[in-house]
């Protein structure tokens, strides 16, 4: 699984946060705590996610408590 909690992510050209292809099988996947700021295309992009729709475990996609500011498209 993938996990992306408590960053400070600022002023990037593209994405502040870009994942393709979550899923399950190796872990639950948490995006949590982070401060996405002033980035060029989108805060935080998830393409084509296969997870299982549970809250916690192993396939699962949780997107939560994170701050997004001031992204341009």
């Amino acid at each position: 699984g993938v996990t992306i909690t408590d960053n400070v992510i600022k002023d990037n050209a593209d994405n502040g946060i870009g994942l393709v292809g979550l899923q399950g099988g190796s872990g639950a996947n948490l995006i949590s705590g982070n401060i996405v700021e002033n980035n060029g295309r989108f805060g935080i992009e998830i393409k084509t996610p296969n997870g299982n729709g549970a809250t916690s475990g192993d396939g699962s996609i949780v997107v939560q408590n994170n701050t997004v500011t001031r992204n341009s498209s």
